[in-house]
């Protein structure tokens, strides 16, 4: 794609041993100040922004920024409750609770129903969200001889109704996407032919 600058952000996403006691709110604090200090230092504050977010960087875009992609964002929890068991204690056991659902009957956190809420009220009608959800399950996380595992039974991570639920209502059918890709995969392309690419470039000349 021509005359477009790609970037990744990234944050201390390791489970063990973690000190940072970070929420998403502070996170997403420090994204859209580093943005707005990038922008501002290379002078490029009127070039237009695709934001593509991935499981919990979505639920980080979500908190501070309009006009997205979503790519499997739990936004109503993530089927993964072993993750607590592993992080009780440490600083972060905070952040992994506010994101991790028992079952489908789960009601989402006091967070998540939150960030629902703002996201619907500060929304713009004219932006376009396209919501990408999984079709393949992927193991859980276990604990093998001290280390995390991804040998635990198989669960769909994040179900169509949580990559869906966005807050906000009137979502295109068209712009609700299933993809055959565990969790994991749904952000690793492997070629310009793959199916996932050429998705995201249709709706990217579609306007998103």
């Amino acid at each position: 794609m021509p005359n477009i600058r790609v970037m990744l952000y990234g944050y201390d996403t390791k489970l063990l041993k973690n000190d940072s006691a970070s929420s998403i709110e502070d996170l997403g604090r420090r994204f859209l100040e580093s943005l707005g200090t990038f922008r501002q230092s290379t002078n490029t504050q009127g070039r237009p922004i695709i934001l593509i977010g991935h499981s919990l960087g979505g639920l980080l875009i979500k908190e501070y920024c309009c006009g997205m992609l979503f790519l499997g964002v739990p936004h109503l929890g993530l089927r993964n409750d072993a993750l607590q068991s592993f992080v009780q204690g440490q600083p972060n056991e905070a952040l992994i609770t506010s994101i991790v659902v028992v079952d489908d009957e789960s009601e989402p956190s006091h967070f998540l129903a939150r960030i629902s809420d703002d996201f619907a009220t500060c929304f713009h009608r004219e932006t376009r969200i396209v919501c990408f959800y999984e079709r393949r399950q992927s193991a859980k996380v276990e604990m093998r001889d001290g280390k995390l595992s991804k040998t635990g039974g198989k669960v769909l991570m994040v179900t169509k109704k949580s990559a869906t639920s966005t807050g906000v209502t009137g979502v295109y059918e068209d712009d609700v996407i299933p993809l055959e890709a565990d969790h994991s995969g749904l952000v690793k392309l492997e070629s310009r032919g793959q199916d996932t690419y050429l998705v995201m470039m249709q709706k990217k000349a579609e306007g998103l």
